[in-house]
């Protein structure tokens, strides 16, 4: 992201996805990219960040697809949207992230334990690649993200 220092790539990701068979990407910022195609014969991609925060005695990491880009910040009707979506949804929230140049990211996020076992962690890629395809779906035209 926009202003973050950059972070060596977490291992535990690796092993957790060479575990899993999924194949996988290390950005500049040392988080890993993974690309899935849909059953809709979409195609979507999910980061899962090397960084990690502390939440009391819990390390936790952010596992995030995006769904939306916009310039400028969300107009109301698709921030009211993503709100009462997040209240439907059972793990995760959107978030909105800003990147350079007065743009946005409307990123669908969960937050797993920084060492977590493998079911865990496809569960929450697959719920953030899947989130985040139906609302690019709804709102931009083509499969960009």
């Amino acid at each position: 992201m926009f202003g973050q220092r950059r972070v060596e790539a977490d291992v535990r990701v690796s092993r957790v996805l060479d575990r899993l068979g999924i194949r996988y990407q290390v950005d500049e910022d040392g988080d890993y990219r993974v690309v899935f195609e849909l059953s809709n014969g979409r195609t979507q991609q999910a980061f899962i960040d090397s960084r990690t925060q502390q939440l009391g005695s819990y390390e936790i990491r952010d596992v995030w697809s995006v769904g939306y880009s916009c310039e400028g910040f969300l107009d109301q009707e698709i921030a009211n949207y993503l709100l009462i979506e997040n209240a439907n949804k059972k793990i995760g929230a959107w978030e909105l992230r800003p990147l350079a140049d007065n743009r946005y990211i409307a990123v669908f996020c969960t937050k797993v334990a920084a060492d977590c076992d493998p079911e865990a962690l496809y569960t929450s890629i697959r719920v953030v690649l899947e989130v985040a395809d139906e609302l690019e779906k709804v709102l931009e035209a083509g499969d960009r993200f």
